[in-house]
């Protein structure tokens, strides 16, 4: 009599192999489900982390405060702080310059500084800041021309002089911005990068909804030294999830 050798027939062998599909497919699930969700709590909290402590900053640093949302060419949004550093005086096709800077006094911490418009908006690369010679007659304001009448502005006789620096911002060479008087007007107040840029959970698209000021389809405010927004009491933005039907699908918005 033949002795049957052990082994699977071939409907066991087909049993388990749907079995370890079924469990693969419910671990896959589940993983994404997982990620998703992470994503979704990153998209809201992300936008809060970064105003508080562009807040904080505000009120420590005694400094308007922007927190600038801005999408890339992909259109994945990052949130991006600066910090009050001067007023725009005038502009080239190169650069921006500040006659009463206190540049100096800004220190990033980031080998390459990116520069604000806490009016337009507009962005651009550094690549150089210079300060020109402030000891001389072409930097030079005699507060006694200053006075009505041109009366002594001082109680010795002789006139006050104070002495101050241009400063010139320019743009990198690899920054292909354009800098002019429409985008960088004069009067406008600038300030640099001062902590590492967030960049928002793909798949998650931010609107602007109230506070704040917007520029196509970035958005930013400003915080002042006494911790409130500037332009209105509360900022809000919308976050929506561009794919899938989650709990963002129809958008939430968010008070920051």
């Amino acid at each position: 009599m033949a002795t049957r050798r052990a082994g699977f027939t071939l409907i066991e062998m087909l049993s388990v192999m749907a079995v370890m599909v079924m469990l693969t497919t419910i671990v896959v699930a589940s993983g994404f489900g997982m990620r998703r969700g992470a994503s979704a709590n990153a998209a809201l909290q992300i936008p809060q982390n970064v105003m508080e402590y562009a807040r904080q900053r505000a009120c420590m640093d005694g400094r308007r405060t922007a927190v600038l949302f801005a999408p890339d060419e992909e259109g994945v949004f990052s949130a991006s702080i600066f910090q009050a550093a001067g007023t725009v005086f005038s502009t080239s096709s190169q650069s921006i310059v500040d006659k009463f800077s206190d540049v100096a006094l800004v220190d990033s911490g980031f080998n390459v500084l990116t520069v604000f418009n806490f009016n337009t908006g507009k962005t651009f690369t550094v690549g150089k800041i210079s300060r020109s010679n402030s000891n001389t007659a072409q930097h030079r304001i005699d507060f006694e021309k200053e006075i009505n009448n041109g009366g002594d502005a001082s109680a010795d006789g002789k006139g006050n002089k104070y002495y101050y620096s241009s400063t010139t911002i320019e743009r990198s060479s690899d920054d292909p911005t354009a800098i002019n008087s429409a985008s960088w007007p004069s009067g406008s107040a600038y300030g640099f990068e001062i902590a590492e840029r967030q960049t928002m959970p793909k798949n998650f698209s931010y609107a602007h909804k109230s506070g704040g000021e917007k520029k196509d389809d970035s958005f930013w405010f400003v915080f002042t030294p006494d911790g409130t927004t500037e332009k209105a009491n509360s900022a809000v933005i919308t976050v929506k999830e561009t794919v899938g039907s989650g709990a963002l699908s129809k958008g939430k918005d968010i008070s920051l």
